[in-house]
């Protein structure tokens, strides 16, 4: 953690559709799952989805763990492929790019 430089803590209701807009990652978290994305993921219940992602792959019985999954997404996901499949990502990051590069 030591090499960043900046945090950003997005409030936003349904976040976790952004991290379903990276099949990529979503398929490394949780190999069973053979997960694509759909065209616009706001289409999606985030929170449904990745517990059912999470329990496809934990077991029925695992409880979800929002903060460990954010921690991994973090680290997995890919700006580019979320903004091709989340219209309120591509948005934000196109904003947020804007105002680093100010």
């Amino acid at each position: 953690m030591d090499e960043r430089y900046l945090f950003i803590c997005v409030a936003i209701r349904g976040l976790e559709s952004w991290y379903l807009a990276d099949s990529a990652a979503i398929n490394q978290l949780f190999p069973m799952a053979g997960y694509v994305a759909p065209v616009e993921t706001a289409t999606l219940n985030p929170k449904q989805e990745l517990t059912q992602l999470w329990q496809d792959q934990y077991g029925s019985n695992a409880a979800f763990n929002k903060i460990g999954l954010a921690q991994t997404m973090a680290l997995l996901f890919d700006p580019e492929q979320g903004r091709q499949r989340s219209a309120s990502f591509d948005y934000f990051w196109t904003r947020i790019t804007a105002a680093i590069k100010s």
